[in-house]
């Protein structure tokens, strides 16, 4: 490909960069590193963002069977739809590893966070008010698959 855009001429040797060796570092240097004024920005900014991510993924997720219950199922209905919900992941694992590549983080991180955040609304109304369970598993499906 970019051989064809610069017309079929050779492409340039490669330069070489002198490696520089650095020691290694200590986790007080690391600390010290990420919260030094060219980081710090940015480590509050991903810090605060996975914070709050995992803080609504792990509390949804330990409280789906009972407000399962509290929607009107039985315990051992809310425990099954629960464990069936919670398959969603597995595949929004794989889906999330493959588009980092193709898309880059941010894009899939931006797209993870929103789809969950919309399908946990979702999944929160036909829990409470639809009734219907294949809509119930489906958005919870579709919830849990984006928010792993």
């Amino acid at each position: 490909r970019v051989r064809a855009s610069l017309g079929g001429a050779a492409l340039p040797l490669p330069l070489r960069i002198p490696r520089t060796v650095t020691p290694p570092g200590d986790f007080f240097s690391a600390l010290k590193q990420i919260w030094s004024p060219q980081y710090r920005q940015r480590t509050t900014m991903i810090w605060s963002v996975w914070f709050f991510a995992l803080l609504g993924f792990y509390g949804l997720t330990s409280w789906l069977s009972a407000l399962l219950q509290q929607s009107g199922f039985a315990v051992t209905q809310s425990v099954y739809y629960t464990v069936l919900i919670s398959l969603g992941g597995i595949p929004g694992f794989l889906m999330a590893a493959w588009l980092v590549e193709r898309w880059g983080r941010k894009p899939v991180c931006i797209v993870t966070l929103l789809g969950g955040g919309v399908m946990a609304f979702l999944y929160g109304q036909s829990a409470v008010f639809g009734g219907n369970v294949a809509l119930l598993i489906s958005t919870g499906l579709l919830m849990q698959f984006f928010l792993f």
